[in-house]
């Protein structure tokens, strides 16, 4: 696992944020048993932790990615880690039409 020293950032614009050039997709935050590539809630986030701690700051979700799921995980190992939130870069985009659904069952691009 890269160490913080190993991680590469570059300036975002003129606002100063720091930002891994690698980010951490969150695509794939959520539940087997709704698609069979997707990383189980409990792995993801204690790899959410181990990418904290190896220097990346960048995660991308958005709302589509299982109706919300991945971001919703994502903010549960905000907090069960308690990572500084004013560290974290957290990408998201809203696009198309959200279904309600008891458990999400796609990805909706």
């Amino acid at each position: 696992m890269p160490s913080s020293k190993d991680i590469q950032y570059a300036r975002l614009g003129k606002s100063g944020l720091k930002v891994s050039r690698i980010a951490v997709g969150c695509a794939g935050f959520g539940s087997k048993k709704n698609l069979d590539w997707m990383i189980e809630e409990e792995d993801t986030l204690s790899m959410t932790k181990k990418c904290y701690d190896a220097g990346l700051n960048f995660f991308d979700t958005a709302d589509s990615y299982t109706n919300g799921v991945s971001g919703q995980i994502l903010g549960k190992a905000i907090k069960q880690y308690n990572l500084p939130r004013e560290n974290l870069v957290i990408a998201t985009k809203c696009f198309g039409a959200q279904i309600e659904q008891e458990e999400p069952t796609t990805l909706c691009f």
